[in-house]
């Protein structure tokens, strides 16, 4: 059995993912194309200015930002953020992709969501993230 097709047997199987991060990968990128480390860094600094911005008790509007790629996410959250920091109601959503072009299996995937959720649990205080990935399928 090919390392591809495992992880494709991995990907289905409840908690495989999971359980594999919590193991081995904790806190670290899981590709090569979704690496997150300058966000981490800059995220506190980004939430300080959001929270101690003086336009936070205006009433704002409800508003939806999405990302993909690790550097549309990078870009996004600071967006997210500073519109948070504006008064606005901010939901962040995001999809686990490294690649816009490339397929990639659901066991890589799913360990990305967990990352990038990590990531961006420091911010939650500010902004609401959304996996897309973990929506349900119609």
């Amino acid at each position: 059995m090919s390392t591809f097709s495992f992880k494709d047997l991995l990907g289905d199987l409840p908690y495989t993912a999971e359980l594999y991060w919590q193991l081995r990968q904790k806190d670290s990128p899981t590709t090569v194309g979704m690496n997150l480390t300058l966000l981490r860094e800059a995220l506190p600094g980004w939430i300080r200015s959001a929270e101690n911005s003086p336009y936070r008790s205006q009433p704002g509007k409800k508003v939806l930002v999405f990302g993909m790629i690790h550097y549309w996410i990078e870009h996004t959250t600071l967006l997210a953020l500073a519109l948070a920091g504006m008064g606005h109601e901010v939901s962040l959503a995001f999809m686990p992709y490294s690649h816009w072009r490339k397929p990639e299996n659901r066991f890589d995937l799913r360990r990305q969501n967990i990352y990038i959720q990590e990531t961006l649990k420091p911010a939650e205080s500010l902004i609401k993230v959304v996996s897309l990935f973990d929506a349900p399928r119609t």
